[in-house]
C-alpha cells in the first residue's frame, strides 16, 4: 500500500489544531490526570491482605459488649480469638476454641452478677453456658446451626435478636424472648447474606436488616419485616438514631464517591447529606442524638452536630479505625487494627473523640486466662496458644496444645442451613418496588450493642473479619477524578466543563 493510499479520505487539519497551545483547559485535564494516578496509588498502598477465620490471624476487634452488672467493664469480641474481658484485676483471655474451633464471636449475650450464663452468636452457629464460659452447648434449632453477623439485646435482657450470613443458603433473622434458651425465625428467607443489622436504641422493636443492597425494617421486634424502598445503588446500613428510632443513615458505595443518606422516616425516603471519597465508612451518633462521627480511612474524620443534616471536619482519631461504638452514658469506644499501625486494640474517649485513653493496649499483652478448671474446654481448649499470636507461637504457656479430636464442636446438634423453602406465610413482605424504582429522593443537602459485624462494599464483603475493606479492584480509582466535599449542605461542582 501506497502511502497516499493510506491517508485517502484523511483531512489533514492544520499544525494548531492538532498540537493545541497548553490553555486553561488543557492544564485542568493533565493535572486531572495525574490526580487520578496519585489517588489510586494511595489506595492501594491501603491494600491489606485478607484475614482468615482460624486463630492467630491478625485478629480484629468486631464487637463491644457492656453488662448491666458492670457497665464500665468492657467484654472484646474479636474475629478469629474469641473474647478479652476485664472481670476481675485484669483482662482475661478466652479462646475461640473453647466456644467452636475456628470461629469468630460475633455477639454476646451475658446474665448475672457473676457472668455465669452466656449466650454467643458466632460464624458457626449459636452458643449457650451455664459456667462462666467454660463449657458451651450448640443451642437448639435452626438458629443454632446458622453463621451469625451478630447479637442484640434489646431493652429486656431477655429479648434477643440474631441474624445469619450464609452465602449459599437462605439466610433469616431469628428472635427469642426467654434469654436465648428457645429461637423462632421470622421466615425472610433472604438469597443473600444479612451484612448489618441495627436495633433502635430508643426503641428496640424498631429493627433495620440490610441484605443484598436492600434495606428491611421492622416495627415489632424482628416478628415481621417490610422491605424499604431501594436506593440508587447497593446500600449499606451505617447507623440509627438513639433517641428517634426513625431517623436512620445509609452509604451507597461507589467509585468515584461513596454517599451518605439519611431518612427521617424509617427507609421511606431519603436525602443525600454527604459524598465522600471513601469506602467503608464507621459510624456513630451520640445519645444526643445530633452529634456524630463518621471515620474513613482516606477522608479521617468528619463529624456532624445537626443530627448528620450537615458534615465537617472532626477530631483527628488514631490511624487504622475498625470500630466506633458510642454508649449510653456518651463514652466512645473505638478499636484499631494493631497489626496496619494502630496505636492500641480498644480505647475510650469521655469527651467525644477529643482524647483517649487505652482500655486494651494489645492483645498480646493479656496473661490472664479465663478461670476454668483443667477438664473444660475453657483450659484444655485454650492452653497452649497464645492471644494475639497464631498456632505455635511461645508466649510462656506451661501447657501444651490439646490432643486432636479434644477441642471438636461442643455438645449439641448442627442442623445445618435452612432449606430454601421460601418466604413463609407469617412474614409481612410488603410489595417489592420495582427493580428500576426508586425512593423519593429529596436534594436538600441542607444496652448491649454489637457494631461493625459485617459489611458489603460493591461486591466485595468487608469486615474486620472477613476480606479486606480494600478490594484489588481499587486501581479502577484510576478512571475518576476525586470530587470535593460538600459541608454546609451544598455539592461542589462535580466537574468543569472541558
Amino acid at each position: 500500500m501506497k502511502g497516499a493510499d493510506f491517508f485517502q479520505g484523511w483531512t489533514i487539519l492544520p499544525r494548531a489544531a492538532v498540537i493545541p497551545p497548553l490553555s486553561r483547559a488543557r492544564i485542568y485535564l493533565l493535572v486531572d490526570r495525574f490526580e487520578r494516578f496519585v489517588a489510586a496509588l494511595v489506595l492501594s498502598l491501603l491494600v491489606t491482605p485478607s484475614l482468615a477465620s482460624a486463630h492467630g490471624e491478625r485478629p480484629q476487634v468486631v464487637g463491644v459488649v457492656l453488662t448491666g452488672a458492670a457497665p464500665n467493664t468492657p467484654w472484646v469480641l474479636t474475629n478469629n480469638q474469641g473474647l478479652f474481658a476485664d472481670i476481675k484485676d485484669d483482662f482475661r483471655w478466652l479462646c475461640e476454641d473453647a466456644v467452636s474451633p475456628g470461629s469468630g464471636v460475633r455477639g454476646l449475650a451475658v446474665y448475672g452478677a457473676l457472668h455465669q450464663r452466656m449466650v454467643a452468636a458466632t460464624t458457626a452457629g449459636l452458643f449457650t453456658s451455664d459456667d462462666g464460659g467454660c463449657e458451651w452447648r450448640r443451642a437448639e434449632g435452626e438458629a443454632g446451626s446458622q453463621r451469625l453477623v451478630g447479637l442484640w439485646q434489646g431493652d429486656d435482657p431477655d429479648d434477643l435478636v440474631v441474624a445469619s450470613n450464609h452465602h449459599l443458603a437462605p439466610n433469616d433473622v431469628f428472635k427469642s424472648r426467654d434469654g436465648g434458651r428457645t429461637w423462632t425465625a421470622a421466615g425472610l428467607a433472604l438469597p443473600s447474606p444479612i451484612h448489618q443489622v441495627r436495633r433502635a436504641r430508643s426503641a428496640p422493636e424498631h429493627v433495620y436488616i440490610q441484605s443484598q443492597g436492600r434495606l428491611w425494617v421492622s416495627h415489632d421486634g424482628a416478628d415481621t419485616f417490610t422491605p424499604s424502598p431501594p436506593l440508587p445503588g447497593p446500600a449499606r446500613l451505617l447507623a440509627v438514631s438513639p433517641t428517634t428510632p426513625n431517623v436512620l443513615f445509609a452509604a451507597t458505595e461507589a467509585i468515584p464517591e461513596t454517599t451518605v443518606w439519611r431518612s427521617a422516616d424509617g427507609g421511606n425516603t431519603w436525602i443525600d447529606v454527604l459524598d465522600v471519597a471513601d469506602l467503608d465508612l464507621r459510624m456513630t451518633l451520640h445519645p444526643n442524638g445530633q452529634d456524630a462521627h463518621l471515620v474513613g480511612r482516606v477522608v479521617g474524620t468528619l463529624s456532624s452536630f445537626d443530627g448528620g443534616l450537615t458534615w465537617g471536619a472532626g477530631p483527628a482519631l488514631p490511624p487504622a479505625v475498625t470500630l466506633l461504638d458510642a454508649r449510653p452514658n456518651g463514652d466512645l469506644y473505638l478499636a484499631t487494627d494493631v497489626y496496619s499501625g494502630g496505636p492500641w486494640v480498644l480505647g475510650r474517649s469521655v469527651d467525644w473523640g477529643r482524647t483517649w485513653t487505652p482500655v486494651l493496649s494489645h492483645f498480646w499483652d493479656v496473661s490472664g486466662r479465663w478461670d476454668c478448671g483443667p477438664l473444660t474446654r475453657g483450659h484444655a481448649c485454650c492452653r497452649g496458644l497464645c492471644p494475639g499470636r497464631p498456632s505455635g507461637a511461645e508466649c510462656g504457656q506451661t501447657g501444651t496444645p490439646a490432643p486432636e479430636g479434644q477441642c471438636d464442636q461442643p455438645p449439641g446438634v448442627a442442623l445445618g442451613p435452612p432449606p430454601d423453602a421460601g418466604p413463609r406465610a407469617s412474614v409481612d413482605m410488603g410489595e417489592a418496588a420495582p427493580a428500576d424504582a426508586g425512593p423519593e429522593v429529596v436534594d436538600a443537602r441542607a444496652s448491649t450493642i454489637v457494631e461493625n459485624a459485617e459489611s458489603e462494599s460493591g461486591g466485595c464483603q468487608t469486615s474486620a473479619s472477613g476480606t479486606s475493606p480494600w478490594c484489588p479492584w481499587a486501581w479502577l480509582i484510576l478512571l475518576w477524578r476525586p470530587k470535593r466535599l460538600h459541608f454546609d449542605g451544598k455539592r461542589a461542582p462535580l466537574s468543569l466543563k472541558r
